[in-house]
């Protein structure tokens, strides 16, 4: 499973707009996009679980994605169904935002289908979790146009498609894995 993480954490599309203006090609992203990215780093709090070449923090919070049932529990209780640990109720992994503009649906449940709601969710404050992380909850106070403008610089973190290829040969042969089937795994 290490293995696979490392792995994972190299596989990183660094052909994006964001990437070419943060190497000093200032015209790479407009007007529109650099603000965002004033709004991401600065008022918007963005940068405090999205930050690094993959945009995230691998941590994992409560940003209220998750809506408490009227018994107080939630159809998904997040990282708590791993740990058991009750500050873990409702904490999801942080996602890249690496081409997040083509990965809606959002949130660990899709409830969200644009990067318009899931900005309007954290700029109402993300607070409905009494567990909420205290990173979120406050109300951002951003209007439409800083909306827009951080959409804007979420769709330059999108450059080419990573493509991965498998081996190129058999890992085994037939017989290899005839004889696994055999006298290995259980019948």
């Amino acid at each position: 499973m290490q293995a696979f993480a490392i792995w994972v954490r190299q596989v990183v599309s660094h052909d994006a707009p964001f990437d070419r203006f943060n190497a000093g090609d200032d015209a790479a992203i407009d007007d529109s996009a650099q603000r965002g990215l004033e709004i991401f780093t600065g008022k918007g709090g963005c940068f405090a679980c999205h930050f690094g070449p993959n945009f995230t923090d691998d941590g994992f919070h409560n940003v209220s994605s998750s809506a408490l049932l009227d018994d107080g529990s939630r159809d998904d209780e997040g990282r708590y169904d791993v740990t058991g640990r009750e500050a873990d109720r409702g904490r999801f992994q942080t996602p890249t935002l690496r081409h997040v503009s083509r990965s809606s649906p959002y949130f660990h449940d899709g409830s969200r289908a644009t990067l318009l709601d899931v900005l309007r969710h954290f700029n109402e404050g993300a607070a409905s979790d009494p567990n909420h992380d205290p990173i979120v909850g406050r109300p951002l106070n951003l209007n439409d146009d800083d909306l827009l403008d951080l959409i804007a610089f979420l769709r330059s973190l999108r450059g080419e498609s990573v493509v991965l290829w498998g081996p190129k040969s058999p890992l085994y042969t037939q017989a290899e894995v005839d004889d696994l089937q055999r006298n290995h795994l259980p019948r």
